[in-house]
């Protein structure tokens, strides 16, 4: 601690940081449930995409959201969704400066 106040140092070890879309390279990719399918995958905010596994998220790899919730029965809406966690760790490793497979 530096004079009372947590600093580098004091961070908890697991640290988490954004991860940005590999397909739209705009959105943040949230790991969510789609709540009427009671199923776990990782959202991007802003195209839409869908991934299952995290290991998996990749620029060739995803479904629409809204397709796949249709190919179920369901609208596709973002009220159909819960976000579990803000922060993904990428799947390059633990280091939060890390840079994207190109």
């Amino acid at each position: 601690m530096n004079g009372g106040r947590p600093g580098p140092r004091d961070a908890p070890l697991s640290i988490r940081w954004m991860m940005i879309c590999p397909f739209c390279e705009q959105g943040r990719v949230y790991r969510v449930r789609l709540t009427a399918l009671d199923q776990v995958g990782f959202l991007c905010e802003e195209c839409d995409a869908l991934w299952f596994d995290q290991a998996a998220v990749a620029r060739d790899s995803y479904v629409v959201f809204e397709t796949y919730m249709r190919s179920h029965g369901r609208p596709g809406l973002w009220s159909e969704v819960e976000v579990l966690e803000r922060e993904v760790s990428s799947k390059q490793g633990s280091d939060p400066t890390a840079l994207p497979d190109s």
